[in-house]
């Protein structure tokens, strides 16, 4: 009679743990090679700045097309400085000063601005989509064809601005000084202008649908061709001339 054990190759193998002399098995080396992955992953530059292209701005007052996102530059002094075509996502500038900055066609979304000085800076069609401008003040700055989408801005100086054909629709400039800006031909669809100082501004051509102006001041303000559709006028009531 045969009496020979045989194996049972149907029952399954853990090649996640030791063998019999301590050795990984197969798995269990490709379970830790996965979270060396995922660690240096989470540890990788990826979000963050480009250190050298920081200290170069910092040493030079210029870097453009440089990669600063999430850096902290909290009070920092950039005035004059060039951040052409820059990626600034997410900075951190409050309090910084920035007093005729070019940041033109930079990417700022999400950044934090507030109360920044950027007194005539140039931020031609550069991008502040849901930035925070707080109390910034922007007075005589450049921010023709700028994206201000859904930023937020409530008391934001910008007196002598001008924002010909730019897009602030959703934005918060509640409380804002905009005296004498220039908003021609800007799409302020959905924005919040209530208590704001428009008097002298430029609104020619406007998209004021849906936007906000109670309590606004809007003497001697140019409202030729203005949308208005849905639009809280100065004295809380709607105007649907343009629906």
């Amino acid at each position: 009679m045969d009496l020979a054990v045989q194996s049972d190759d149907s029952s399954p193998t853990n090649d996640t743990g030791p063998d019999f002399n301590g050795h990984l098995g197969p798995g269990a080396l490709r379970l830790a090679a996965v979270a060396c992955a995922a660690l240096l992953l989470a540890a990788s530059p990826a979000a963050a700045f480009d250190e050298a292209e920081l200290e170069q701005l910092l040493a030079t007052n210029a870097c453009p097309g440089c990669d600063i996102s999430r850096a902290n530059l909290v009070g920092a002094d950039l005035s004059g400085a060039d951040l052409v075509d820059a990626y600034v996502a997410t900075v951190n500038m409050t309090d910084a000063i920035l007093v005729g900055i070019d940041l033109t066609e930079a990417y700022v979304r999400s950044g934090n601005l507030t109360r920044a000085d950027l007194t005539d800076a140039v931020l031609v069609n550069t991008y502040f989509d849901t930035a925070v401008l707080t109390e910034a003040i922007l007075a005589g700055a450049d921010l023709t064809e700028a994206g201000l989408r859904m930023a937020t801005l409530p008391r934001v100086d910008l007196t002598g601005a001008t924002l010909a054909d730019a897009n602030l629709s959703n934005a918060n400039l509640r409380g804002a000084t905009a005296s004498g800006a220039d908003f021609s031909g800007a799409n302020l669809s959905g924005t919040v202008l209530a208590g704001a100082d428009l008097s002298g501004a430029n609104l020619a051509g406007v998209n004021l649908e849906r936007a906000t102006l109670e309590g606004a001041v809007i003497t001697d303000a140019d409202l030729t061709g203005v949308r208005l559709c849905q639009t809280r006028m100065p004295d809380g009531a709607i105007d649907n001339r343009d629906c």
